[in-house]
Parts: structure tokens; C-alpha cells; sequence
């Protein structure tokens, strides 16, 4: 008897649970609905700081989110590894930076 009655409560708290999450959702879209109806000068922004873009910093790849690295040989000019490895203890990830900068400003739009 104990177990039934156990697992009776388990899905009474399971079903209170549901219905809770579906009464948030459906108020948060409401919320939405009634911001999207809301034209730009009667939002209050008062509680926002007003950011500029040099408020915000350069932006850093990375951070959130890390690209995939796959480890690759190539053949480089001596010269120009040694000028790599004297800048950076790190000088790998300064030739995947040097490389990313060059596919940034390159890459077609």
C-alpha cells in the first residue's frame, strides 16, 4: 500500500509541477505579446544603463563558445616561425589569431 501511495503523490507533485511551468510559460508570452504591442517611447528604459560601443569592449572569440581546434602540419618559412615563437611562448595561437584576423577582413559578405 505504502508504494502505490508514494507513487500517487510522486505524480500528484509531477502534475502540479506541469501545470505550474505551463501557467509561467503562458504568462511570459503574454508579457511578450503586450511588449511587442508597446511602441519604443513607452518602454521604460530607466532601470538599463545606456551602453555605447565603447562600453561594450572588443568583442573576444572564445569566451562562450570555442572553435574546434584540429592539430595540422604545415610548412613554413624559418624565418618567419622564429619571428612567431619570439613574440609568444604561445606563438600557435598567435598564427591561428594572425590567420583568423586575415580570414575576418577577406572573408566575402
Amino acid at each position: 500500500m505504502k508504494k502505490s501511495y508514494r507513487l500517487s503523490e510522486r505524480v500528484k507533485r509531477t502534475k502540479e509541477k506541469e501545470e505550474n511551468t505551463m501557467n509561467l510559460a503562458a504568462h511570459a508570452n503574454t508579457e511578450i505579446k503586450d511588449l511587442a504591442r508597446m511602441s519604443d517611447s513607452e518602454i521604460d528604459y530607466s532601470d538599463i544603463p545606456e551602453l555605447g560601443f565603447d562600453d561594450l569592449g572588443r568583442p573576444v572569440v572564445g569566451k562562450f563558445y570555442r572553435p574546434i581546434k584540429k592539430p595540422i602540419s604545415i610548412q613554413m618559412d624559418i624565418d618567419v616561425l622564429e619571428w612567431f615563437k619570439s613574440q609568444s611562448v604561445k606563438y600557435q595561437s598567435l598564427i591561428n589569431q594572425v590567420c583568423r584576423m586575415y580570414d575576418v577582413k577577406h572573408r566575402k559578405k
